[in-house]
C-alpha cells in the first residue's frame, strides 16, 4: 500500500487528530518501511497540505520546508534551530482537511468498484460457460424417448390394398346382383307358365 494511502486511512479514523511523529510511527510499522531523508521531506510537503492544525501560525510553509529540509539531512543549524521547529511542528495534533476526506473516499469509493467488477466478471464468466454446457448437451446429448424408425410409407400401401379389395368386392356383388335378378326373373317366368 501507498504511504499517502495509508497515511489517509489513519488521519480519517483518528477522530481525536494525530501528530506527524504517531502518523509516521503508525505508517512504518504497518507498511514495514522506514520514512525518512528525501522521501519523508516529499511526505511532510503533502502532509501538510493535507492536514491542519490550529497551531499552525507564525511560521510559513516555505520557511518550515526549509527547516524540515535541513532536519532530514541531518544539519540541523545555529543552535539546533531547524530540530527545535521540526520537533515543534511534528509534536502538534493534525486533523485531515476536507479535501484530503474527499480524496480517500473517493479512494475507497473506487476500491469498492473495482472488486465489484471483478466479482461481476467472474459471475459473467460463470454465466457464460453455463450457457454453453448447456447448449452442448442440449444439441449432441438430446434423444428422444423412444427410437422411431421410418421404414416406408406403409399405410398409403394398405389403405391401396384395401381399396383394391373393395373394388373387387363390389365387382363381385355386383356379379352376382346381377345373376340374383336374372335367376328372379327366370323363376318369375317359370311360375307363370
Amino acid at each position: 500500500m501507498n504511504i499517502y494511502i495509508k497515511a489517509m486511512e489513519i488521519g480519517y479514523k483518528s477522530n481525536e487528530g494525530i501528530t506527524y511523529n504517531e502518523l509516521k510511527f503508525q505508517i512504518e510499522k504497518s507498511l514495514d518501511i522506514e520514512v525518512k531523508g528525501e522521501l519523508e521531506y516529499v511526505f511532510v510537503d503533502w502532509f501538510f497540505d493535507s492536514f491542519k492544525s490550529r497551531n499552525f501560525g507564525g511560521q510559513t510553509k516555505r520557511g518550515l520546508m526549509t527547516s524540515i529540509l535541513n532536519y532530514t539531512r541531518g544539519t540541523y543549524g545555529i543552535h539546533n534551530h531547524h530540530k527545535n521547529v521540526v520537533e515543534q511542528y511534528f509534536g502538534y495534533t493534525y486533523f485531515m482537511n476536507g479535501t484530503t476526506i474527499k480524496h480517500y473516499l473517493d479512494y475507497l469509493e473506487l476500491k469498492e468498484s473495482r472488486v465489484t467488477s471483478k466479482r461481476a466478471f467472474y459471475i459473467s464468466i460463470v454465466s457464460i460457460l453455463i450457457a454453453l454446457i448447456s447448449v452442448y448437451l442440449a444439441t449432441n446429448s438430446a434423444k428422444p424417448p423412444f427410437d422411431v424408425n421410418i421404414i416406408g410409407d406403409k399405410t398409403s400401401i394398405e389403405l391401396k390394398d384395401k381399396e383394391i379389395k373393395i373394388d373387387s368386392l363390389k365387382g363381385e356383388l355386383e356379379k352376382a346382383d346381377t345373376l340374383l335378378h336374372i335367376y328372379e326373373k327366370d323363376s318369375v317366368k317359370i311360375q307363370k307358365k
